[in-house]
């Protein structure tokens, strides 16, 4: 066990990463670090599990309006104090270049061996915290230097996530304009938005010719998550068969998504946007 990591990718957001990833980090025998971690990765161990506490109390009474740019960007109030508390504590790590890259008006991810580092920092970390587990990381950027995260982490195992992309980027714009309820943001915004999943999507055929790599469709995945909860805990190498907790959280999954396809998202001015920029032809 010891060396091994797991690495959930999504070829964009939208694409069941975190319903997979709550699926997996069920598992007794997978960990999966927390957004202390990822946001933090150069605080003690006593600043992240404060942090883990203290948000969701201190969250409520923060106004993501305090930081226009923060704001302006589609964040929530939770994403907002999130970055927030990074900022403060000078922290960057995993989920810091996303947010980092958005707040500046990059919506391509940059990326920069200071990242790997950080990646690395943390396995390490989670490594040395819970001997006994392996680390489980949700990491869509990856898509963008697969190559060098296989050369970082030799060891690791790969899941890669494709839901079709039509499907991905409408939920993407949806979701964010939700959070924006509906205070419009610059076309030429969305339209990086779009170009970011033009790429991820044109290095997909390079992920998936890894033979070592599990790729698997969004849509299959979401439709049946316990069949491919088990095909992915036997590419890790882990049994499904007495795991409790990971069958009441596939449990509660169904009935989210029950839930959620009966409610819908809801219609926002970025569903026009969504169908104006969209063109099959360029994920052919």
């Amino acid at each position: 066990m010891k060396g091994k990591v797991v690495f959930i990718l999504g070829c964009t957001p939208r694409s069941s990463t975190t319903a997979t990833m709550k699926a997996l980090s069920a598992h007794t025998q997978l960990h999966a670090p927390s957004m202390a971690d990822l946001l933090l990765p150069k605080a003690p161990k006593i600043v992240r599990s404060g942090f883990e506490w203290i948000a969701p109390i201190v969250q409520p009474y923060f106004d993501s309006r305090w930081n226009p740019a923060i704001h302006a960007t589609g964040f929530n109030k939770r994403e907002a104090f999130d970055i927030a508390v990074m900022r403060k504590f000078q922290g960057e790590g995993v989920m810091g270049y996303t947010y980092y890259g958005l707040l500046n008006g990059k919506t391509t991810p940059t990326f920069t061996t200071q990242h790997l580092d950080f990646l690395q920092q943390i396995v390490k970390r989670a490594q040395s915290e819970n001997p006994d587990q392996i680390p489980l990381l949700k990491y869509f950027g990856g898509i963008f230097h697969l190559d060098e995260l296989k050369a970082r982490f030799p060891d690791a195992k790969f899941i890669f996530l494709q839901r079709n992309p039509e499907k991905a980027f409408t939920s993407y714009v949806t979701l964010l304009g939700n959070a924006l309820k509906n205070e419009k943001l610059p076309e030429t915004y969305w339209a990086g938005v779009y170009q970011m999943v033009v790429s991820a999507y044109a290095l997909a055929p390079h992920a998936q010719s890894y033979t070592d790599i599990l790729s698997l469709k969004s849509e299959e995945v979401s439709a049946d998550m316990e069949k491919h909860v088990r095909q992915m805990l036997d590419y890790i190498g882990l049994p499904f068969e007495g795991q409790q907790a990971l069958q009441e959280a596939l449990q509660q999954l169904k009935l989210k998504w029950q839930e959620r396809s009966e409610k819908g998202m809801g219609y926002t001015y970025t569903d026009k946007i969504a169908k104006a920029l969209f063109k099959a032809e360029d994920f052919q």
